[in-house]
C-alpha cells in the first residue's frame, strides 16, 4: 500500500513525500513528522519527478479551459490531478481538503487518487 504526504512551504512550494507501507512500518505520525524536520533539504521539482517514477506514470492529459488548467498523470495504480487557475483574484485561498493526498497553495490544489476504473489501471 502506498502513503503520501504533501507539504506547502514558506515559498508556496509543494513537497511530495511518498512511501510503500507493510507491516513493518512506522506509524504515519512518525512518519510525517521525520519528514518535516527534513523539508529544507527537498525541492518540489525533484520531489515530484520522484513521485511521478514511484507512482509508474504512463500518461499525462493537458486540459485549458478559460483561465483553469488542469493536468492529469495517470500512473499504474494512482493518478495524479493538478488544478491551477491564473489571473483570477479569489483563486483557491479558502479551500481546504481534510487528508494528506490534497494539497492547496492557493493557485494550485494538487490531488492524488487511486484509480478507480479497471481501463485507467490498464493503459
Amino acid at each position: 500500500m502506498k502513503e503520501f504526504y504533501l507539504k506547502k512551504t514558506e515559498n508556496n512550494e509543494v513537497i511530495f513525500f511518498f512511501r510503500n507501507i507493510n507491516k513493518n512500518s512506522v506509524p504515519k505520525k512518525i512518519w510525517i513528522e521525520e519528514m518535516n524536520k527534513k523539508i529544507l533539504f527537498y525541492n518540489s521539482k525533484t520531489t515530484f519527478e520522484r513521485l511521478l517514477n514511484f507512482l509508474e506514470v504512463r500518461n499525462k492529459i493537458e486540459h485549458k479551459l478559460d483561465d483553469v488548467e488542469i493536468s492529469i498523470w495517470i500512473g499504474k495504480e494512482y493518478k495524479i490531478v493538478k488544478i491551477k487557475m491564473s489571473n483570477q483574484i479569489n483563486k483557491f485561498e479558502n479551500l481546504e481538503f481534510s487528508t494528506s493526498n490534497y494539497i492547496n497553495t492557493g493557485e494550485e490544489i494538487y490531488i492524488i487518487k487511486k484509480n478507480n476504473n479497471i481501463n485507467e489501471r490498464l493503459k
